[in-house]
């Protein structure tokens, strides 16, 4: 879903497609635009970030990931842009669930808000990370066994 404008459209129509007919899909959220506060809310994105592939970015999300929906994440392939509420105990927790093995990636970047390079993060052998755009994003693969 890029470029697009669904005043008219439901929350639940989206969640409806979300959690039946787009399963298994790659989900994009690029510069949504004159959509309603009411219809695209954290249920949106608790669905969309368990999905195959799991993109989005804008100049001002209508809702932003926090840590709680970054704790959700299951997809294996996601990008999250900038701005967001993930805050730097989000972060670290990510990874260290990503370092026990409670969730899996396969590729991923997370822009942040704060420098990267400021807070100690895990260093798991199963994940390597890699600091970024002057430090506001990591890139997180898994290593191969």
């Amino acid at each position: 879903m890029s470029n697009i404008s669904l005043g008219t459209g439901s929350c639940s129509t989206l969640a409806a497609l979300l959690r039946h007919e787009l399963n298994g899909s790659t989900i994009f959220f690029l510069h949504i635009l004159e959509w309603p506060d009411d219809h695209f809310t954290t249920e949106i994105l608790h669905l969309a970030v368990k999905k195959q592939a799991f993109y989005i970015s804008g100049e001002e999300p209508i809702v932003p990931v926090d840590d709680n929906i970054l704790a959700q994440l299951t997809s294996p392939n996601f990008s999250i842009g900038s701005p967001n509420l993930i805050t730097r105990d989000g972060l670290q927790l990510f990874i260290e669930a990503l370092a026990r093995g409670n969730q899996k990636v396969k590729r991923g970047v997370i822009s942040t808000n704060f420098r990267l390079r400021e807070i100690p993060l895990p260093k798991p052998s199963s994940i390597r990370t890699f600091i970024q755009r002057e430090g506001y994003e990591i890139r997180i693969a898994s290593v191969e066994k």
